[in-house]
């Protein structure tokens, strides 16, 4: 859970790819395994032998094969704590996340805004309505 001030503001889903671990020439396979957001997320910014990144930008920062990846796959912050829809508590929480144990061997973190999250109600009625209606 996210805390404020001891109260519970949300809350934060994340999982490690440690790259040492996975075999040669099947770092994309543990990708696919875990979901198809990371598969995803591994086929456009790391190569596929051993997970070693392709952007120059990260690489330069350096992100190494030889460390883990952290996958953030929810943060939800509670409305109260996003006044105005905007909010530091979730960049705090990762930051704090960032500097676990852990989460330290990491030297890359992945993050996929879920467009659902903090929609209203009726925005996901009309959302799931009009892909209904476009399924027909």
């Amino acid at each position: 859970p996210i805390k404020v001030r001891g109260a519970t503001a949300g809350s934060v889903e994340a999982v490690v790819i440690y790259r040492p671990a996975i075999p040669p020439r099947h770092f994309l396979g543990a990708m696919d395994g875990h979901s198809s957001e990371l598969q995803w997320i591994g086929v456009t910014i790391y190569e596929k032998k051993l997970g070693r990144t392709v952007l120059k930008s990260l690489a330069d920062l350096g992100d190494s094969h030889h460390c883990g990846i952290l996958y953030v796959e929810k943060l939800h912050v509670d409305e109260e704590y996003r006044p105005g829809g905007c909010s530091d508590v979730g960049a705090f929480a990762l930051r704090k996340l960032m500097a676990h144990g852990l989460v330290r061997k990491c030297s890359s973190a992945v993050y996929i805004l879920d467009p659902n999250e903090y929609a209203t109600q009726e925005v996901v009625d009309r959302w799931s309505e009009a892909n209904r209606q476009e399924m027909m």
